[in-house]
C-alpha cells in the first residue's frame, strides 16, 4: 500500500493499492477508514475493517465506452467528495494498483491540485512507480480534468 503525497491533503489521507492488500491488518496500521475497491470483485466480509466504510464501482480494465467512461467518473467523483467532506483517510484499489486506481487517485490529484492528468500521474508514479493506466483511462482522466464543473 502506498501513500500519495499532495500539497492539497494532508498526510495520511490518499492511497494506493491492489485489492489482495487490503485487509484488516493494514487498515488499522494506517489507520484507513474508506475503501473505493475499484476491482470486479468486492472485499470479502472477513477481511474488512468494522470501523471503515467499504464503496465499490467495478469496471473492467483496458475497456472503452460510455459505461466505463461512466463508472470512471463515478469513482473520481465519489473519491473527490470523500475527500472534501471528510477526514477519512481513503485507500482505493484495484485488481493489480496499476491501472483502474492509478488513474483515478491521479484525476483526483490533478483536480484537487490544477495540475494537468499526466503531471498527475508522474506525482502518483513517485508513491508506486508500477503505475501504468490504459490508455483509454489516461483519455478519460485527461477529459474529466478537462471538463470539470468548477472550471
Amino acid at each position: 500500500m502506498d501513500q500519495i503525497r499532495s500539497s492539497s491533503l494532508p498526510d495520511g489521507r490518499l492511497w494506493i493499492t491492489e485489492i489482495n492488500s487490503v485487509s484488516r491488518r493494514v487498515f488499522r496500521t494506517h489507520e484507513i477508514t474508506y475503501n473505493l475497491n475499484l476491482a470486479l470483485k468486492p472485499i470479502s466480509s472477513r477481511r474488512q475493517l468494522e470501523a471503515a466504510t467499504y464503496r465499490h464501482i467495478p469496471f473492467r480494465d483496458g475497456k472503452t465506452g460510455q459505461q466505463v467512461q461512466t463508472q470512471f467518473d463515478q469513482a473520481v467523483t465519489t473519491l473527490l467528495r470523500r475527500l472534501r467532506e471528510t477526514d477519512d483517510r481513503v485507500v482505493v484499489n484495484c485488481g493489480a494498483g496499476v491501472s483502474r486506481s492509478a488513474a483515478v487517485a491521479a484525476t483526483v490529484v490533478a483536480v484537487r491540485e490544477d495540475l494537468s492528468f499526466q503531471q498527475a500521474l508522474t506525482d502518483v508514479s513517485h508513491a508506486r512507480p508500477t503505475v501504468d493506466p490504459y490508455e483509454s483511462l489516461r483519455e478519460y482522466g485527461t477529459a474529466y480534468v478537462r471538463d470539470r464543473p468548477d472550471r
